[in-house]
Parts: structure tokens; sequence; C-alpha cells
């Protein structure tokens, strides 16, 4: 049995080992560039984010149809964040927003919701759906269906960056899903702590990863400790 309270929020989950899946990807063994380890020692130096409450924003009827890409609302709401040199995090609307202009020049875009595009996809970038069947309903089974895809994810982030193309992780309002993705993402490649990982991410956009999702974070990082 194993316990995970996440940082000081007020929620606990127990489960077992074994309930989660344990077919991650193993840390990065490639050698970290000297922009690679500039970018680690900044996400370590956000480990005490981790601890610190966050106020959530309460989105507006209005302002979430905008998040989900169901109207075009002009809000001071940023729908992506870049999180390293081009790789970006972001909500169902800003994936909306590169099928139309494009502005941010994405060259890949990674899906990680069960929502589906309600518009047309206009081909002027890759486009992966990896999130049929991943729901942010906070069980073991949405963890285990999420992390299952981080190894095909994790070759495209990898092969993408290192062509210095631009690539977008988005999920319904990319405040859960695609935040584990990255997070999971920064902690293989970086070689980072799930705090330190999460208290980056944490200082550029107002996320709210799912309990289940940190206990399988903490999960993943004993795995990468162990490797």
């Amino acid at each position: 049995m194993y316990k995970i309270i996440s940082t000081k929020q007020v929620h606990s989950l127990v489960f077992n080992e074994s309930e989660l899946n344990a077919d991650l990807p193993l840390k990065n063994e490639k050698p970290l560039t000297e922009a690679d380890l500039h970018i680690r020692q900044k996400i370590q130096n956000y480990e005490y984010m981790a601890d610190i409450e966050q106020p959530q924003q309460n989105f507006t009827p209005l302002e979430k149809a905008s998040i989900r890409g169901f109207y075009d609302h002009k809000t001071d709401i940023i729908h992506e964040h870049e999180v390293i040199p081009n790789l970006f995090i972001g909500d169902f609307f800003s994936f909306k927003q590169i099928t139309k202009d494009n502005n941010n020049k994405i060259d890949i875009a990674i899906k990680v919701t069960c929502r589906k595009p309600h518009f047309e996809i206009l081909k002027n970038f890759e486009y992966y759906d990896y999130g049929e069947n991943i729901f942010d309903d906070n069980t073991i089974e949405s963890w285990n269906r999420l992390s299952s895809q981080f190894k095909p994810i994790f070759n495209i982030l990898d092969q993408t960056l290192k062509d210095g193309k631009r690539v977008l992780a988005f999920c319904t309002a990319g405040r859960s899903r695609s935040a584990t993705t990255i997070m999971a993402y920064l902690m293989y490649r970086f070689n980072v702590t799930k705090n330190q990982a999460y208290g980056y991410l944490k200082s550029l956009r107002n996320i709210n990863v799912k309990p289940v999702f940190l206990a399988g974070l903490q999960l993943y990082e004993k795995i990468l400790k162990n490797n």
C-alpha cells in the first residue's frame, strides 16, 4: 500500500502501486547539453512553488466555452504558455487557434483529452490524438490510460525539440492532463523531481492536477530514481 498526500492540498489518495501502470519511460540517458543543464537548474529552483497555495481561477460560463474552443471570446485568459523553448502547454482554444491562423507557428499538436474537435482541422501542422479514452475523472484507470501514452509522446517531443520545431501539448483546459504529461516529460528529460516539475509549471500556468495524476507522478519519480 502506498499513500501520497499532495503538497498542502486537502486531499489524499491511497492505492496499491500494482494498480498503476508501471510501464513508463526510463530516464533519458542522453548527455544533457549546456542549454539542457540551464533548463534543469531553472526547474529545480521552483521546487518551493509546490508548497505554495495557488488560488484557482473561477471561469465564467463564457470563459469556459472559450477555453473549450466553443466560442472565440476575448478575455484576459492566456490560452497557451511556453514551458521550455518550443514546448507549449494549452487548452482546446489554443488548438482551435492554430487550425485557423497558427500565430505561434506550431509544427506539431498533441491532444491528451477525450474531447473531440467540433471544428475543421486545417492541415498546416502535424496532429497526434492520444487522448481518445483519457478522462479527467481522478480515477486510476485514467492515469493508466494517460501514462500508457507517455512513451510515444516523449519520442515525438524528443524528436521535435531536437529538430528545433514547435510543439503544443493540450487538453480541455490545459490544467490537468496536459500538465501531467508535460511534468512527466520534464522529469524524464531533465531528471527533476515531481515537486520541481510541478512547482515550475505552476509558476507559469494556473494548473490544477488531479490527485491520482500527482500520485502517479510520485510513483514515476520513484521508478526514475531506481533506474
